[in-house]
Formats: C-alpha cells, sequence, structure tokens
C-alpha cells in the first residue's frame, strides 16, 4: 500500500491552484505572472518541493492535501478530525497551525461554519473594508468575534491549544505516523517543530521580492526553503 502525505494548513501549505476562486491567496496568480516575467516558469507550492525533496531520500508519497487559505486553527483541526480513521503506520502528517487571532463561528443562518481573519497587525488587513464585507455572511456582531479573536492570544488558551495539539501528536505517534507539527502565530512557534521556519531572514515574502505586489505568503524559493527543513525532520523521524 502506498503510504500517504497528510498536509492540513492555511494558505502557506495550501496547493496553488490556478483555477480562479480556488487560489490559496489573492495575489497567488499576479506573483506567478510577475515569475514569469523573470524568466522563472518552475514556480512551487509547498507540495511541489516537497515532492521533490522527499523523492530524492527515495521517499515516495501520495499527496492529500487539505490545507485552504483562510482557516483557523480550529478548522484545520476539524479537517484532522474528519481524515484521521483513514491514515495508516507508515503515512506522514505536516499539520500546520494558523495564527492565534483567526476564529471560528456560525454564519447567519446558523447552517454553516466560517473563518473570520483578525491579523496580528491591523496594518496587514483594511479591517473597515473587511468588517463590511464580512458582517452580512455572520451571526455574532463583528466586534464582538475582534474580543473572541484577543482571548485566542491570551496565554490560557495558548495553553489550552498546545495541551490539544499534544494529544493529536501522540495519536499520530501511537499508529505509527510521522508528524511535523508548525505554527503561524509568532507567539506559539517555540511550542512546536521548526519554530522560526516562517519567520528567519531565509523565508523572504512576495511583497519583499516584489514591492508593488501587496502580499506577505512565501516566494516560491521561500517555498522551496521550508520543503527542505519539513523533509529532513520527515527523514530523520521516518528511519528511526
Amino acid at each position: 500500500m502506498n503510504s500517504k502525505f497528510w498536509i492540513f494548513g492555511d494558505s502557506f501549505s495550501a496547493k496553488w491552484n490556478t483555477e480562479k476562486g480556488k487560489w490559496a491567496f489573492p495575489a497567488q496568480n499576479e506573483y506567478i505572472e510577475r515569475e514569469k516575467q523573470d524568466g522563472i516558469n518552475y514556480i512551487g507550492d509547498l507540495e511541489y518541493w516537497l515532492n521533490k525533496s522527499l523523492n530524492k531520500a527515495d521517499l515516495s508519497f501520495t499527496y492529500n492535501n487539505y490545507a485552504r487559505g483562510g482557516m483557523s486553527t480550529e478548522t484545520i483541526l476539524g479537517e484532522v478530525d474528519k481524515c484521521y480513521n483513514k491514515m495508516h503506520k507508515g503515512d506522514v502528517v505536516l499539520l500546520q497551525l494558523s495564527i492565534q487571532s483567526r476564529v471560528r463561528t456560525v454564519t447567519k443562518h446558523l447552517s454553516d461554519s466560517i473563518d473570520v481573519n483578525f491579523p496580528n497587525d491591523p496594518q496587514d488587513q483594511d479591517m473597515e473594508l473587511y468588517k463590511e464585507l464580512m458582517e452580512p455572511f455572520l451571526f455574532f456582531d463583528f466586534d464582538y468575534l475582534e474580543k473572541k479573536a484577543v482571548e485566542q492570544t491570551t496565554e490560557i488558551f495558548k495553553d489550552a491549544l498546545e495541551q490539544k495539539v499534544l494529544v493529536y501528536k501522540k495519536a499520530f505517534e501511537n499508529t505509527g505516523i510521522t508528524a511535523v507539527i508548525t505554527s503561524l502565530d509568532y507567539k506559539m512557534r517555540l511550542r512546536f517543530d521548526l519554530p522560526m521556519m516562517y519567520f528567519g531572514a531565509e523565508c523572504k515574502k512576495i511583497n519583499q521580492k516584489y514591492s508593488e505586489i501587496k502580499d506577505n505568503h512565501p516566494t516560491y524559493e521561500s517555498n522551496k526553503m521550508m520543503s527542505e527543513k519539513i523533509s529532513k525532520l520527515v527523514i530523520n523521524r521516518y528511519k528511526t
């Protein structure tokens, strides 16, 4: 049976699908086209480079990527819950947690869940415009959800999340699954694997390379770098 590599996370781990409406992040295709202007045609997302890195180590997997842009950590863990019974010994999981200030809530008619994004730095997003766009879809007031976002960044909530994730980690270990768990939240990074991977100078953002594109997702070079770090950890753990 072919082992699987399961990916859970937000836009930092999502596939760069070029079909309109399924982009990992709004500026994805603008960035890809800008790289092509410089003659770069092998722009790859994280999964693309993971596959290449692990193939070099003679580790071949079928990739199942459930990461989506805008997902909160609660929603990400919900995707793990849905997939856990399909996982087997010899599989690998990349569990990338999102920022703490993303809130999972219910839609206006209580028919579905929705994630609301409150960035760590308010300058990263036009919050007045975002509030105007989101409020028609929400059951709870936007201002109340903003307070929930602040609540989730407190130490008591971060400690609770860490303990919850440790339960997932133990479940993976007991099933014979190799897991790499990372956090996109700067204040949570030291509690999990590869704490500086998203924050060090090596992780160059799109707006650092092309200032005209207002986006702080990783460049393809950064995806390559991150895949190599993750692969190294997988190889070390997979062969022990």
